[in-house]
């Protein structure tokens, strides 16, 4: 009988899961599971996820930013409507409350060595300034937000989705003085259309405007005073504010379940052949959900959290993966994290530490710090211990010339 050579891979395509797996291409996966395409068409391994320290209080933990002053690295979070720094990685925690006052951050960014750090439209305290030397100190005319930038020397400031007045309102700050906020120091961005104003970012020297279901460019020279708001996309917005992250000159986004490329003010949708899988059950031992979707960089990768699926996206090879969680021997899913937050590195080995949380509240076993380190370090570990992750390649279906006989599909484990 004669014989015909079937050849697989490489499998240049990455993950295809909105084709039939008939119909795919002989380049693409059906599944690809923690696994990676390297830029010379190889499959290789994700990093490793890690639990790199279990607390004491079952309150999720969402960690935010991170800043190195005088070679130490801090990480900043917020945990049941508090704000904490932590300067052991996240080993421990030091509120940050001054005047005894408690109040949630959930942004922050960096200007004249300080770190400032708007207040939700929760909180009942505002917001606060941050120094290793001087502490907490509190900020009370800078206004409620959930997402904050700075930009030609003022801080921008976004209310985010759970605002309920102002709610389309750009606040900033006066120039240089990020504790002064003056009267007619904000713009309405589209007020009174149902929606909030959840996320900014800047680009091009502009500020990209991103509310639920649309997308607006401010534009202005010296005054924000004379700026120009266009309205860029009409149905594209952000979910909430953990939804549009920058690598080098472009901007993603994500909207409801669809990752978009934007470059030169064009939109791309990223994932035609990878629809979002909606899976929104509890895992084991956890209560409280948060952040249903978000969207972070790892190196040079995006990382989609679409409620209990993990997307890893290659911006080099423009192909997607999966990660999740192989082994079962634990009941925390760790692949289910929030939103990542890198941390530069400090140890000369040139990969970057990314630290994030757990993304549920639970039962027992206290909060939950997550590390992923950018590469393929040696040694490193998955989970909270020796806990090992399969990868799993499956190709196409392919139909041996006898449908009678037999499809077949093969897969790498």
């Amino acid at each position: 009988m004669p014989t015909e050579t079937l050849r697989l891979g490489p499998f240049s395509g990455g993950l295809n899961t909105g084709s039939d797996p008939v119909l795919v291409q002989d380049t693409e996966l059906i599944d690809c599971l923690n696994f990676e395409l390297d830029i010379d068409g190889s499959l290789v391994s994700r990093p490793a996820i890690q639990v790199a320290f279990q607390g004491a209080q079952n309150e999720r933990l969402l960690i935010f930013g991170s800043i190195v002053f005088s070679g130490t690295m801090y990480l900043f979070a917020t945990r049941n409507g508090g704000t904490y720094v932590s300067s052991n990685a996240g080993s421990s925690w030091t509120q940050l409350n001054p005047g005894a006052a408690s109040r949630e951050c959930r942004s922050m960014e960096v200007y004249n060595n300080t770190v400032w750090m708007p207040a939700t439209p929760g909180s009942a305290n505002g917001g606060i300034s941050w120094t290793p030397g001087g502490g907490a100190v509190a900020v009370a005319a800078m206004p409620r937000g959930e997402k904050c930038v700075v930009h030609k020397n003022r801080l921008y400031i976004v209310p985010g989705e759970s605002a309920t007045t102002n709610a389309s309102r750009l606040s900033f700050s006066n120039a240089a003085d990020f504790t002064t906020y003056g009267g007619a120091n904000f713009i309405d961005v589209q007020p009174g259309d149902g929606d909030t104003l959840n996320n900014l970012a800047v680009y091009q020297d502009n500020l990209l405007l991103f509310k639920g279901e649309s997308s607006h460019v401010l534009a202005y020279d010296l005054d924000p005073v004379d700026a120009i708001l266009r309205e860029i996309n009409p149905v594209v917005g952000s979910t909430g504010s953990f939804g549009v992250v920058q690598y080098e000159n472009t901007i993603y986004v994500m909207h409801r379940n669809k990752v978009y490329e934007v470059s030169n003010y064009t939109y791309s949708l990223l994932n035609i052949k990878v629809p979002f899988v909606f899976d929104n059950a509890l895992p084991t031992g956890t209560t409280t959900r948060y952040e249903n979707q978000h969207l972070s960089t790892l190196g040079e990768r995006l990382i989609v959290r679409y409620y209990n699926r993990t997307y890893s996206y290659q911006l080099r090879t423009k192909t997607w993966g999966e990660w999740s969680k192989t082994d079962d021997s634990s009941t925390i899913e760790w692949h289910i994290f929030g939103p990542l937050v890198r941390a530069r590195d400090l140890s000369g080995s040139g990969l970057d530490s990314y630290y994030t949380g757990y993304s549920f509240d639970v039962s027992s076993g206290g909060y939950k710090v997550i590390k992923i380190i950018d590469g393929r370090a040696a040694g490193s570990v998955e989970g909270t211990g020796s806990h090992i992750f399969y990868c799993i390649a499956t190709t196409k279906d392919y139909d041996m010339a006898n449908p009678i006989a037999y499809k077949s599909r093969c897969s790498y484990r």
